[in-house]
């Protein structure tokens, strides 16, 4: 379902919505009404057939090329083309257990919430090449 706080009939919001379609675990992205690129209604933009178990947040890379997904329950961050969706690759299912959240610092470097396993794991990011370079944990450290 798209969310959205209303005014009137015209859904307001800056953001781009989610929804996990059941039974599928297709990701389905729509602009909010009034969005420059979604005049004048809300519009259908694109789906991803990548299999995800359970995605709960995605991030826009900063250069805005990529979209950096956190598939929960197979322990990975998926990374997806931002104007096709199409899998370009994923990380993380080899350390990482219940990735949650995902964000970029200034730098550009890629923080996860590592649920499971009690920490935050950093990334540094070449392409779609993902290199685990610390975490933040009870005890900061760097790999």
């Amino acid at each position: 379902m798209i969310s959205g706080s209303k005014r009137g009939s015209v859904a307001h919001a800056t953001t781009i919505h989610v929804r996990k379609e059941p039974f599928f675990s297709t990701l389905i992205f729509a602009l909010p009404i009034g969005h420059p690129l979604a005049e004048p209604q809300l519009k259908y933009v694109a789906a991803s057939s990548t299999a995800l178990d359970n995605p709960h947040d995605l991030k826009l890379s900063p250069d805005g090329t990529k979209l950096f997904v956190s598939d929960v329950d197979n322990n990975r961050v998926v990374i997806l083309d931002a104007n096709s969706l199409e899998f370009l690759a994923s990380f993380g299912a080899d350390h990482q257990s219940g990735t949650h959240d995902v964000d970029f610092d200034k730098d550009g470097q890629l923080y996860v919430a590592d649920t499971r396993n009690n920490r935050v794991t950093i990334y540094e990011l070449q392409g779609t090449n993902a290199r685990l370079i610390g975490e933040l944990s009870k005890k900061y450290s760097w790999a």
